[in-house]
Protein backbone atom coordinates (compact mmCIF):
# COMPACT_ATOMS: atom_id res chain seq x y z
CA UNK A 1 0.00 0.00 0.00
CA UNK A 2 1.25 3.77 -0.85
CA UNK A 3 0.48 6.51 0.89
CA UNK A 4 1.19 10.33 0.19
CA UNK A 5 1.38 13.79 1.19
CA UNK A 6 -1.79 15.88 1.99
CA UNK A 7 -3.88 12.39 2.29
CA UNK A 8 -5.67 12.21 6.02
CA UNK A 9 -4.13 10.72 8.82
CA UNK A 10 -5.86 9.88 12.38
CA UNK A 11 -4.93 8.27 15.53
CA UNK A 12 -6.35 4.99 15.94
CA UNK A 13 -8.84 6.13 19.18
CA UNK A 14 -9.67 9.84 17.64
CA UNK A 15 -12.53 10.10 14.71
CA UNK A 16 -10.65 13.69 14.23
CA UNK A 17 -8.71 13.39 10.82
CA UNK A 18 -5.58 15.82 9.71
CA UNK A 19 -3.18 15.59 7.08
CA UNK A 20 0.05 13.82 6.47
CA UNK A 21 2.75 17.15 5.74
CA UNK A 22 5.72 15.11 4.95
CA UNK A 23 7.81 12.23 5.86
CA UNK A 24 11.04 11.61 8.19
CA UNK A 25 13.68 9.17 8.89
CA UNK A 26 15.51 8.19 12.67
CA UNK A 27 19.09 8.84 11.76
CA UNK A 28 19.65 6.03 13.74
CA UNK A 29 17.99 3.15 12.28
CA UNK A 30 16.78 5.35 8.96
CA UNK A 31 13.19 4.03 9.59
CA UNK A 32 11.19 6.12 7.93
CA UNK A 33 7.76 7.73 9.31
CA UNK A 34 4.84 10.01 8.15
CA UNK A 35 4.68 13.49 10.30
CA UNK A 36 1.88 15.63 10.73
CA UNK A 37 0.57 17.27 13.85
CA UNK A 38 0.68 16.22 17.54
CA UNK A 39 -2.87 17.01 18.23
CA UNK A 40 -4.15 15.12 15.00
CA UNK A 41 -2.07 11.62 15.43
CA UNK A 42 -0.81 11.94 18.87
CA UNK A 43 -2.71 13.57 22.10
CA UNK A 44 -1.91 14.03 25.50
CA UNK A 45 -3.81 10.09 26.39
CA UNK A 46 -1.91 8.50 23.40
CA UNK A 47 1.06 6.35 23.85
CA UNK A 48 4.36 5.14 21.85
CA UNK A 49 3.15 2.45 19.18
CA UNK A 50 -0.74 3.52 19.07
CA UNK A 51 -2.17 2.42 15.64
CA UNK A 52 -2.33 5.27 13.12
CA UNK A 53 -4.01 5.04 10.67
CA UNK A 54 -4.87 7.33 6.82
CA UNK A 55 -7.57 7.02 4.01
CA UNK A 56 -4.72 6.78 0.95
CA UNK A 57 -5.20 8.19 -2.33
CA UNK A 58 -8.36 7.26 -4.20
CA UNK A 59 -9.70 5.26 -1.28
CA UNK A 60 -12.86 5.57 1.01
CA UNK A 61 -11.59 3.23 3.81
CA UNK A 62 -8.92 4.28 6.57
CA UNK A 63 -6.30 1.41 7.30
CA UNK A 64 -3.50 1.39 9.35
CA UNK A 65 -0.50 2.65 8.14
CA UNK A 66 1.92 3.50 11.20
CA UNK A 67 2.69 3.22 14.91
CA UNK A 68 3.04 5.81 17.33
CA UNK A 69 6.36 7.50 17.43
CA UNK A 70 7.56 10.64 19.06
CA UNK A 71 5.26 13.47 19.59
CA UNK A 72 5.94 17.09 21.33
CA UNK A 73 3.16 20.03 21.81
CA UNK A 74 5.34 22.61 23.28
CA UNK A 75 6.62 26.40 22.77
CA UNK A 76 8.14 25.59 19.25
CA UNK A 77 6.36 22.30 18.32
CA UNK A 78 2.96 20.73 17.36
CA UNK A 79 4.22 17.92 15.85
CA UNK A 80 4.25 13.92 16.15
CA UNK A 81 5.78 10.81 14.00
CA UNK A 82 4.23 7.56 13.04
CA UNK A 83 6.54 5.02 11.69
CA UNK A 84 5.02 3.43 8.97
CA UNK A 85 4.62 -0.60 8.93
CA UNK A 86 5.73 -3.38 6.88
CA UNK A 87 4.19 -3.09 3.43
CA UNK A 88 3.19 0.30 3.47
CA UNK A 89 5.67 2.74 0.88
CA UNK A 90 5.86 6.33 1.21
CA UNK A 91 5.37 8.36 -2.22
CA UNK A 92 7.46 11.75 -1.39
CA UNK A 93 5.99 13.31 -4.71
CA UNK A 94 4.17 16.24 -3.58
CA UNK A 95 0.65 16.48 -5.34
CA UNK A 96 -0.07 18.91 -8.05
CA UNK A 97 4.00 19.86 -8.04
CA UNK A 98 7.37 17.62 -10.14
CA UNK A 99 9.16 16.73 -6.94
CA UNK A 100 9.64 15.98 -3.38
CA UNK A 101 10.47 18.21 -0.41
CA UNK A 102 14.66 18.72 -1.16
CA UNK A 103 15.53 21.06 2.05
CA UNK A 104 14.08 22.45 5.10
CA UNK A 105 14.80 26.68 5.62
CA UNK A 106 13.19 28.97 8.08
CA UNK A 107 10.47 30.92 6.66
CA UNK A 108 10.69 34.92 5.49
CA UNK A 109 7.72 37.66 6.26
CA UNK A 110 6.83 38.68 2.75
CA UNK A 111 7.03 35.27 1.05
CA UNK A 112 4.35 33.25 -0.33
CA UNK A 113 4.61 29.52 0.38
CA UNK A 114 2.27 26.47 -0.54
CA UNK A 115 0.57 23.57 1.12
CA UNK A 116 -1.35 20.84 0.05
CA UNK A 117 -4.09 20.57 2.85
CA UNK A 118 -6.29 17.40 3.47
CA UNK A 119 -9.55 18.89 3.03
CA UNK A 120 -8.47 22.31 1.25
CA UNK A 121 -5.91 21.16 -1.27
CA UNK A 122 -3.63 22.99 -2.53
CA UNK A 123 -3.54 26.69 -1.54
CA UNK A 124 -0.85 29.65 -1.17
CA UNK A 125 -0.85 32.07 1.02
CA UNK A 126 2.10 35.37 2.24
CA UNK A 127 3.58 35.17 5.66
CA UNK A 128 2.69 38.35 7.39
CA UNK A 129 4.06 37.73 11.02
CA UNK A 130 6.12 35.97 13.38
CA UNK A 131 5.65 35.43 16.72
CA UNK A 132 4.06 33.32 19.81
CA UNK A 133 0.68 33.23 19.46
CA UNK A 134 -1.75 31.49 22.11
CA UNK A 135 -3.87 28.16 20.89
CA UNK A 136 -6.36 26.51 22.49
CA UNK A 137 -6.35 22.78 22.43
CA UNK A 138 -9.73 21.77 24.03
CA UNK A 139 -8.84 23.23 27.51
CA UNK A 140 -5.33 24.14 27.14
CA UNK A 141 -3.85 27.02 25.88
CA UNK A 142 -0.37 26.93 24.70
CA UNK A 143 1.84 29.94 22.99
CA UNK A 144 3.51 28.24 19.94
CA UNK A 145 6.23 30.26 17.90
CA UNK A 146 4.87 30.55 14.42
CA UNK A 147 4.42 32.17 11.34
CA UNK A 148 0.81 33.60 10.18
CA UNK A 149 -0.18 33.36 6.77
CA UNK A 150 -2.79 35.55 5.18
CA UNK A 151 -5.04 34.94 1.83
CA UNK A 152 -3.26 36.58 -1.52
CA UNK A 153 -5.89 39.26 -1.87
CA UNK A 154 -6.32 40.96 -4.56
CA UNK A 155 -5.83 37.80 -6.93
CA UNK A 156 -7.35 34.83 -8.62
CA UNK A 157 -6.37 32.34 -5.35
CA UNK A 158 -8.89 30.86 -3.35
CA UNK A 159 -9.12 32.73 -0.22
CA UNK A 160 -9.31 29.85 2.13
CA UNK A 161 -5.96 28.98 3.73
CA UNK A 162 -7.51 26.32 6.61
CA UNK A 163 -9.83 24.05 7.24
CA UNK A 164 -10.67 21.56 9.92
CA UNK A 165 -8.59 18.63 8.21
CA UNK A 166 -5.65 20.67 7.07
CA UNK A 167 -3.57 20.60 10.60
CA UNK A 168 -0.55 19.03 9.72
CA UNK A 169 0.69 19.76 6.11
CA UNK A 170 3.66 21.50 5.02
CA UNK A 171 3.87 24.96 3.60
CA UNK A 172 6.47 24.61 1.24
CA UNK A 173 8.37 27.00 -1.14
CA UNK A 174 7.45 26.17 -4.69
CA UNK A 175 10.62 27.00 -6.68
CA UNK A 176 13.44 25.15 -3.85
CA UNK A 177 10.93 22.59 -2.62
CA UNK A 178 12.44 23.48 0.59
CA UNK A 179 9.56 22.71 3.50
CA UNK A 180 9.21 25.60 5.93
CA UNK A 181 6.39 25.48 8.13
CA UNK A 182 3.78 22.63 9.98
CA UNK A 183 0.45 23.97 9.50
CA UNK A 184 -1.24 23.56 12.90
CA UNK A 185 -4.44 26.00 13.30
CA UNK A 186 -5.94 29.02 11.48
CA UNK A 187 -9.33 30.14 10.66
CA UNK A 188 -11.71 30.03 7.98
CA UNK A 189 -14.49 32.59 8.07
CA UNK A 190 -14.07 36.26 8.43
CA UNK A 191 -16.91 36.04 10.90
CA UNK A 192 -14.86 34.52 13.36
CA UNK A 193 -11.69 36.39 13.03
CA UNK A 194 -9.76 37.58 10.38
CA UNK A 195 -8.69 34.82 7.82
CA UNK A 196 -5.75 33.13 8.27
CA UNK A 197 -3.51 29.55 9.10
CA UNK A 198 -0.94 29.01 11.73
CA UNK A 199 2.11 27.33 11.54
CA UNK A 200 5.39 26.14 13.23
CA UNK A 201 8.46 25.95 12.20
CA UNK A 202 9.63 22.98 9.88
CA UNK A 203 13.57 23.75 11.38
CA UNK A 204 11.68 22.81 15.34
CA UNK A 205 9.69 20.10 14.63
CA UNK A 206 12.46 17.92 13.32
CA UNK A 207 14.72 19.25 15.83
CA UNK A 208 12.93 18.51 18.44
CA UNK A 209 11.63 15.39 17.07
CA UNK A 210 14.72 14.27 16.78
CA UNK A 211 14.40 13.51 13.28
CA UNK A 212 15.53 14.01 9.66
CA UNK A 213 13.14 14.88 6.57
CA UNK A 214 13.42 11.83 4.24
CA UNK A 215 14.80 13.02 1.08
CA UNK A 216 14.79 9.84 -1.36
CA UNK A 217 18.60 8.65 -3.16
CA UNK A 218 19.26 11.15 -6.03
CA UNK A 219 17.40 14.38 -5.15
CA UNK A 220 19.86 17.17 -4.00
CA UNK A 221 18.64 18.62 -0.43
CA UNK A 222 19.52 22.27 -0.13
CA UNK A 223 22.22 23.54 2.35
Amino acid sequence: MEINIGCLVAHCGSPFKGSLGAFVTNPLTNDVGLLSSYHVIAGDLSKPGDRILATPHKQASRRQVGQLGPGILNSETDAAVAWLTDGVRANTRIPSQNGPFCGVRDPIIGETLTKVGGRSGLTRAKVTAIDYFPTRYGKRVQSVFAMVLEPLYGTDEKKIVSQNGDCGSVWFDEVTKEAIGLHFAGESYAAYGAIHAKACFMSKALENLNVNLYVPNGTRASA
